[in-house]
């Protein structure tokens, strides 16, 4: 393989790791965002785009906040231009749980360590790259 095509191919493949990554991982990247103040769905787009220049798609975007909607997590609150996404009381406390979980902490050292060798950022790669492995 030419280093040109070696480029290319590596350039492709870690666009389609980090955009698999954010899709993995997109339900708790948006209640973190939603966690410092409303937005509506394209807001989150941008603000993905923006931050970790990764494009996610509308599909994902509205399927995972319609999700997090029916768990009870977020609410919509609508104007007659845009509908505006906030937490809820269960939103907020999930995030709480889950950032202070012991049990959930021991867990994901515990997952790393058998079949990862220790290796911290081994468990999220190939969590959200499997597809592509």
């Amino acid at each position: 393989m030419l280093a040109q095509e070696k480029q290319h191919f590596e350039d492709r493949v870690l666009k389609i790791a980090k955009n698999q990554i954010v899709t993995a991982y997109l339900d708790g990247i948006i209640l973190c965002q939603l966690k410092n103040n409303q937005s509506s769905g394209y807001d989150l787009l941008k603000i993905l785009s923006k931050k970790l220049n990764v494009l996610i798609s509308p599909g994902t975007m509205y399927s995972t906040l319609y999700y997090l909607e029916r768990q009870g997590f977020i609410e919509c609150l609508s104007d007659e231009r845009k509908r505006v996404y906030q937490l809820t009381e269960d939103g907020k406390n999930a995030i709480d749980v889950i950032l202070n979980s012991k049990q959930l902490k021991d867990f994901l050292l515990l997952m790393n360590k058998e079949f990862f060798a220790q290796d911290t950022y081994k468990f999220i790669l190939i969590k959200a790259c499997s597809s592509i492995l």
